[in-house]
């Protein structure tokens, strides 16, 4: 995802949009956090999928989209936060999954 441009972007607002429901949950995150997180990633191996990637390419059920996509979208209603990028990107893959 981060050698494609768009892809990389919305990988930082998704990134973007943790650290604020985060924060209006009282978790102390450092100030470059998303920074430093994306260039982590970098040093990974092109090929690395996540756990989540592997379980959605499988079409496991039991994956991890709704622990972390909906429980962010449903903490992010509580405290008034609008996280439109994952809300969106979780709406496409649970159409996805279906």
């Amino acid at each position: 995802m981060l050698a494609d441009d768009k892809l990389k972007g919305m990988v930082e607002d998704i990134m973007k949009e943790v650290v604020l429901v985060g924060k209006a949950k009282n978790v102390d995150f450092e100030p470059d956090i998303v920074e430093k997180t994306l260039q982590k990633a970098k040093k990974f191996p092109y090929e690395t999928k996540t756990s989540f990637q592997r379980d959605f390419a499988k079409g496991d059920n039991r994956q991890e989209g709704d622990i972390f996509g909906g429980t962010l979208i449903r903490l992010a209603k509580e405290q008034n936060i609008p996280i439109l990028t994952i809300t969106e990107v979780y709406g496409e893959l649970m159409s996805m999954s279906r």
